[in-house]
């Protein structure tokens, strides 16, 4: 009998282990609803001929409306305010998310898109931040751009937490510090 319930105790623990580091699919890295908000601190520098650059900006990045994507898709705003002691300055991109990944558009009329995140990806057992303490997260890495290799980490259900810009002659570090998540998603 002891045998028995051992057995199915380990059986039920390697079940819940598989299910629970299985990765899901890319849509639960990055939570879209409208209302949700992420701030960043944004450190780094660049080293040219002459000297050492050092910088630092504050990033808010809120989903602002659901909108339409001339294909047909629905595409939710992400509206991007970048404050630095010299500049402010607004971006916005579209993502939309697929079974497998979330793509990013620069606007609504074009059908060029890049993906932001896929289920592809390598887990990293736990990530600090300003925000907080992230437990099983995932790392990306985007392919050089320019010689600057990018490393993003998303936590499931928070969205991304830190980014990590790394070249020659330029280094930065993008922590998430606060955060809002909507109890429910936006229709």
């Amino acid at each position: 009998m002891i045998k028995i319930s051992a057995s199915i105790f380990l059986l039920s623990v390697l079940v819940c282990f598989n299910i629970a580091s299985a990765q899901p699919d890319s849509t639960s890295w990055f939570p879209l609803s409208v209302g949700n908000w992420w701030s960043y601190k944004f450190d780094g520098f660049a080293i040219d001929e002459d000297d050492t650059v050092f910088y630092s900006a504050t990033d808010h990045k809120e989903i602002t409306a659901i909108l339409d994507h001339q294909n047909g898709n629905r595409v939710y705003e992400l509206r991007t305010i970048s404050i630095s002691p010299t500049d402010t300055d607004t971006s916005f991109m579209y993502l939309n998310q697929t079974e497998n990944q979330i793509r990013f558009y620069r606007n609504t009329t074009t059908d060029r898109y890049d993906v932001l995140i896929s289920s592809a990806g390598e887990i990293v057992d736990s990530v600090s931040v300003p925000a907080g303490y992230f437990t099983n997260c995932i790392v990306t890495t985007e392919p050089p751009s320019y010689d600057v290799t990018v490393k993003i980490y998303y936590h499931r259900g928070t969205g991304m937490i830190k980014t990590v810009y790394s070249s020659v002659f330029f280094n930065a570090t993008e922590l998430l510090t606060d955060f809002y998540l909507c109890p429910t998603e936006s229709q």
